[in-house]
């Protein structure tokens, strides 16, 4: 004997299917849901722009020329566009004096403050020839390697106590 149905339950779609099994539409929607939902805990949880964003700001550079520090009125070329084929960004003019090639991109020490420019970004080729050169500070003297390792350290240490 067959059973009535009515148009309004005729058109009323169910998750499952003529023989019990789930719909795929409502498994992928489900996965769907559950991706979405965790990177959203992610990202409220660790940041939209990672664990302790960088401070952003702009770059600034000083001469050795004159000293004065500087941020570039117009766009700066890029570790990739450096004529020693570097990593290190290449020095550009000095809008304050003039002076060609003579300014470097600069650093902002994590301890004082204060802008320096690299050792590394001076003598790019150093490592490459086996000079040690070391990316130190010169007004509070850190050392920006012994610094980083050791900031590395201590996020491994608070993972692990977690």
């Amino acid at each position: 004997m067959l059973r009535k149905v009515s148009p309004r339950h005729a058109l009323r779609r169910s998750p499952v299917g003529n023989r019990g099994e789930i719909k795929m539409e409502y498994v992928f929607a489900g996965v769907l849901a559950v991706i979405i939902l965790v990177s959203l805990v992610l990202a409220i949880k660790y940041g939209f722009g990672g664990a302790e964003q960088a401070e952003i700001e702009a770059q600034r550079y000083k001469c050795d020329a004159c000293g004065e520090l500087f941020v570039p009125s117009g766009p700066v070329p890029d570790a990739k566009q450096s004529e020693l084929g570097s990593l290190a960004p290449p020095p550009i003019d000095c809008e304050k004096c003039g002076a060609k090639k003579s300014a470097y991109l600069t650093t902002k020490c994590p301890k004082c403050g204060e802008y320096f420019v690299r050792e590394t970004y001076r003598d790019p080729m150093a490592i490459f020839q086996g000079r040690a050169i070391k990316d130190v500070c010169p007004h509070c003297g850190l050392d920006l390697a012994e610094y980083r390792a050791e900031q590395i350290k201590k996020a491994r240490q608070e993972r692990e106590n977690r």
